[in-house]
Parts: structure tokens; C-alpha cells; sequence
């Protein structure tokens, strides 16, 4: 994280970092010559994509911030928001920071920068097309629920610290 605070969209596309499994086949008919897409992730525009995502928390900011918030606090992401939230007013506080946070960070221009910089730069080029579809899957659920449900599934699962290797460490002598 770039600081301690809860940093709500800043990265969210990065951390799809897990594949829906199996691409869903665009193709079908004859064929033009031309390659087609061979996903539906190779048919949709990441930039476009990202930019719905943003959109769908924004319209979902309801459900999605308090989910997400305490999606962070269950697994002390950033290191320290569990022991944060646990103070008398820790959660509202959280809750406040997060609000100024998303309002500012889901400006269109904001959004716009923000899925450039993810995808120049924090996206490996083999991932985009898995990322960019898992994104499509969740955006299209029919409910701010089931929307709120999916994003933060997959967020809770790249951004749950690994377990500490203890293997790499010798025993003490």
C-alpha cells in the first residue's frame, strides 16, 4: 500500500489477480479470415472495462465501501486497520476516511488516470485478459449485492498476505 490509510479503488483491477478458470468463446459461424477475440476479455477494452468497474462501486457505494472496509479489517490489510477498527470509534472512522477516499478517488478524471496507470503499469500482459474478464463477470451481476459479493470475494483473495514461510528460515542453532 502506498500508505496506511484504507486506499479503496487505487490498484482494484490489480488485484484481480485470479482467472475466471475458462475463457468464455466469442467466435461462432463462419469464419471472416480475420482473428476473432478468443475470450470475451480480448473483445472488451481493459481501459473501458476498468472504468465500468469504478463506475459499478460507485453506483454500489452502499453496499461495496462497507464491505470492502471490513473485508480490510478481517485480514489487517493495510497492517494495523484490525487494531484501528477495534478503538471505540475505529470502524466509523474508517468508514469516514473511506468516504473521502472513494469520493475523490472515483472523479472521472481520477478514474480515467488511475486504470491508465493500473494497466500500463502494475498489470502483467498475460494476466490482462483473465483480470479484465473476472472484472466483466462481477460488473454484470444483476444486484449491488451480488456485485458487492464477487468484488470483494476476489479482493479478499489477492490481498490476503500469503502465510509466513517458515521453511525459508533455518532453526535456530
Amino acid at each position: 500500500m502506498r500508505s496506511n490509510r484504507v486506499r479503496l479503488v487505487a490498484g482494484w483491477v490489480c488485484s484481480l489477480a485470479v482467472s475466471l478458470g475458462g475463457a468464455a468463446g466469442c467466435g461462432g459461424g463462419q469464419s471472416s479470415g480475420a482473428a476473432e477475440p478468443t475470450s470475451m476479455a480480448e473483445a472488451a477494452d481493459p481501459q473501458a472495462v476498468c472504468e465500468a468497474g469504478f463506475a459499478r462501486q460507485l453506483a454500489c457505494e452502499d453496499a461495496f465501501l462497507p464491505a470492502l472496509v471490513d473485508m480490510r479489517i478481517r485480514i489487517d490489510v493495510p497492517a494495523g486497520i484490525a487494531e484501528s477498527a477495534a478503538t471505540p470509534a475505529g470502524r466509523e472512522a474508517l468508514m469516514a476516511t473511506a468516504r473521502t477516499e472513494f469520493a475523490a478517488d472515483s472523479q472521472p478524471d481520477a478514474v480515467t488516470a488511475q486504470c491508465h496507470n493500473i494497466l500500463a503499469n502494475e498489470i502483467p500482459a498475460d494476466r490482462l485478459g483473465p483480470m479484465t474478464e473476472e472484472l466483466q463477470a462481477c460488473t454484470a451481476q444483476a444486484d449491488c449485492a451480488a456485485f458487492t459479493a464477487c468484488r470483494v470475494a476476489i479482493l479478499e483473495r489477492v490481498m490476503t498476505p500469503p502465510p509466513a514461510d517458515t521453511a525459508a528460515s533455518p532453526p535456530p542453532s
